[in-house]
């Protein structure tokens, strides 16, 4: 169940990264026009143009990155990265007694 979830984030945050390289590169979708495409997407009536194309592509960049994290914890993606990129590795593992018959201190 864990690795469909993460499969099912990537997948949004993918097409959500897709989409802003898209208006990066000058789409238009779904407006026809800048103007009503800044009114709808960016949200403000102060604006009469998008961003500029690095800043999109920051956040192009950013939204990939953050798709790809869910990944990174599953099974099934694991060993794709190395053990030290997965935020899961720098974890400190919990201290393993030597001793069979663990005593509690008295």
């Amino acid at each position: 169940m864990l690795a469909a979830i993460a499969i099912l984030l990537f997948l949004v945050l993918s097409g959500i990264a897709g989409l802003h390289a898209y208006w990066a590169f000058g789409g238009l979708w779904p407006c026809d026009d800048e103007e009503t495409l800044v009114r709808t997407v960016v949200g403000t009536k102060h604006r009469s143009a998008m961003p500029p194309v690095w800043l999109t592509l920051v956040v192009v960049v950013l939204l990939f990155a953050a798709a790809l994290l869910p990944l990174s914890v599953t099974p099934v993606f694991a060993g794709l990265l190395p053990p030290s990129s997965s935020p899961v590795a720098s974890w400190p593992s919990p201290p393993r007694s030597t001793n069979a018959t663990a005593r509690s201190p008295s």
